[in-house]
């Protein structure tokens, strides 16, 4: 590990509680090693490098290498029984840029094609004996997707690892409201999804919320085991709109709501300060009134179904993916020329690792 690392080099993570979402402040031209891919998982879970109350910092090491990735999974599955899994798709125009659009070739088929690949090399890493207790699938999956690759896709996975079987592992997906269909939600749960983090628009029609509602009902009906919403509050917005988003919100009684624009406006307050002085405290004694509490940064929940989730490690694939392995974090590929060379190469495609440091903040 590297000794010391230069302020500007470092990444430094804000104080965490439980589910919330990391934010990272750092200077170019390092790659942030944290997406919006994985704020989701951040929400939802406790890392044991995320201690509530602590500072932590990303060190990146220059002699951190492809084998040392490789060893830290290996080594790491010999005392471990269990790990998780994220799967990460980027955006279409991302694809489409690369591939230029041809009669012969699909952008998005081809990353698929990739990705699964990057899959099957990563299994070689992680013997049978070692269960997959936890799936995640980023929203651009089901946007870019469609239900036959999504079949194939868990279909490579099942074929690849030990996924435990519905009831006794946790296979999430995020959805974007837009994109849900009436076939979308036996389609997941016929997947094997148990839980959904559903990002929902800012309404702005009585049958756009009416629809929202409709559409939480439905999930309810086929047991999920939980539903988690997000919703981006823009400045812009008056708070009379907002105060409207958050009722329709509460009308379907998500499992936790996660109120995407306190997480850089409050960053250098405690939760006890935020609920009471922040410019949109009324907001906030709204959802407590509608029986939420606060969990975390962004978070607030009614009830502890998601309180209890802890992932000790977690190998992510595809573009930009972020992996955390015991106190080791990693960054697949950005790039997704690079990416595809590493994979056609039958490399995994490592860009850069280091490790997080917990401090007292």
């Amino acid at each position: 590990m590297s000794a010391a690392v230069p302020d500007k080099e470092r990444i430094h993570f804000l104080p965490v509680g439980k589910g919330s979402v990391e934010h990272i402040s750092q200077s170019p031209p390092m790659t942030s090693p944290v997406t919006a891919t994985t704020d989701w998982i951040y929400c939802l879970n406790k890392f044991r490098f995320f201690p509530l109350g602590k500072q932590n910092r990303f060190v990146p090491d220059r002699d951190f290498t492809l084998k040392s990735y490789i060893d830290a999974i290996q080594n790491n599955i010999k005392t471990c029984s269990d790990t998780a899994l994220s799967i990460s798709m980027p955006l279409k125009h991302t694809l489409c840029e690369h591939y230029g659009v041809t009669k012969n070739t699909h952008p998005i088929r081809n990353y698929l094609d990739n990705l699964l690949q990057e899959a099957r090399l990563i299994s070689e890493l992680v013997p049978r004996r070692c269960t997959i207790s936890y799936l995640h699938w980023n929203k651009n999956i089901h946007q870019l997707l469609d239900d036959a690759e999504m079949t194939e896709l868990m279909f490579h996975l099942n074929k690849h690892f030990s996924l435990l079987p519905e009831g006794k592992g946790r296979y999430v997906i995020e959805l974007r409201f837009e994109h849900i269909t009436d076939n979308t939600i036996p389609l997941i749960k016929g997947l094997g999804f148990t839980h959904i983090c559903l990002e929902t628009p800012t309404f702005t029609t009585e049958p756009q919320a009416r629809q929202f509602v409709r559409q939480m009902a439905m999930m309810r009906n086929y047991g999920f085991e939980t539903i988690s919403a997000s919703l981006a509050l823009d400045d812009d917005i008056d708070i009379a709109d907002k105060k409207r988003q958050i009722d329709v919100l509460t009308e379907s009684r998500p499992d936790s709501i996660c109120l995407l624009d306190s997480i850089d406006r409050y960053r250098d307050t405690t939760a006890k300060d935020q609920s009471a002085s922040s410019p949109d405290s009324d907001l906030i004694r709204q959802l407590i009134s509608a029986g939420y509490t606060k969990k975390g940064f962004c978070k607030y929940s009614n009830c502890d179904k998601t309180d209890k989730w802890y992932i000790h490690d977690l190998i992510a694939m595809g573009l930009s993916a972020n992996s955390i392995i015991d106190n080791i974090l990693t960054r697949n590929a950005d790039q997704l020329d690079q990416y595809i060379k590493c994979i056609r190469e039958k490399q995994l495609p490592f860009q850069y690792g280091g490790y997080l440091i917990p401090q007292n903040g």
